[in-house]
């Protein structure tokens, strides 16, 4: 066999490697994306919002309940498609959650009252998942 055929054979194979890596790597971010919706609807009921990170590494999953009495309650979870398990969970009386960046959630406690001269940013805590801490002010 000549040399251009065998480097052939291997350029095909290993193209068809990279694709079938490709496609099982899909299969399985949806899969475990599935797992993550199937979970949030079991904890968050029916009517949650699943918002991935921008690297999709992440889904944030909230469910944002009826304002009652002047408050919003607030319960969400942070759910790892690499570890396909939840990593982080909080429910707040009153609040927000949002990305701030890719690892890190800008949480928001609303307070029952708010003075004249209080903003949002005080009530705001940053949440780093990669090192599981409130980052310093």
């Amino acid at each position: 066999m000549s040399s251009k055929f065998i480097l052939m054979n291997h350029a095909i194979i290993g193209v068809s490697i990279a694709l079938v890596s490709l496609l099982c790597g899909c299969a399985s971010v949806k899969g475990t994306q599935e797992k993550g919706n199937a979970l949030a609807a079991k904890r968050l009921g029916a009517d949650f919002v699943a918002t991935p990170n921008s690297e999709q590494r992440y889904i944030l999953y909230v469910k944002e309940e009826k304002p009652r009495q002047g408050t919003q309650p607030l319960s969400f979870f942070v759910y790892s498609m690499r570890a396909d398990s939840v990593i982080y969970e909080r429910t707040l009386e009153s609040g927000t959650v949002r990305w701030h960046n890719a690892t890190t959630l800008a949480i928001t406690r609303i307070p029952g009252n708010i003075t004249g001269d209080e903003t949002s940013e005080q009530f705001t805590e940053l949440y780093d998942l990669s090192t599981a801490r409130i980052l310093p002010k």
